[in-house]
């Protein structure tokens, strides 16, 4: 695929739904703040439940999980995800416009 190709290939998938996101070391819940390397007991305690939990690796040595908010319109969602019992990252996903 030539540069050109991929780069108009790029801006469709931009234009036309493809989610967007962008890492943070933060996240707000009201008044709180989680950080990398929280653990999930400390998320769940400022955040709440989370929409949804997605188990992505549940070996005994190193259980993934993603955990989903979507806290209101007028925010972004956020993916976190969880090695273990610790917070190793943090993803904001822009809202597909239609």
């Amino acid at each position: 695929m030539s540069r050109r190709n991929a780069f108009q290939l790029s801006i469709l998938l931009m234009l036309y739904g493809a989610p967007v996101t962008y890492a943070s070391d933060t996240m707000r819940c009201g008044s709180n703040l989680v950080a990398l390397g929280d653990a999930k007991y400390v998320v769940l305690k400022k955040c709440g439940k989370p929409e949804s939990i997605q188990v992505i690796s549940s070996a005994i040595e190193r259980n993934i999980e993603e955990w989903y908010y979507d806290s209101s319109a007028a925010s972004f969602p956020q993916l976190l995800t969880f090695e273990g019992y610790r917070l190793i990252s943090i993803q904001t996903i822009s809202r597909q416009v239609r």
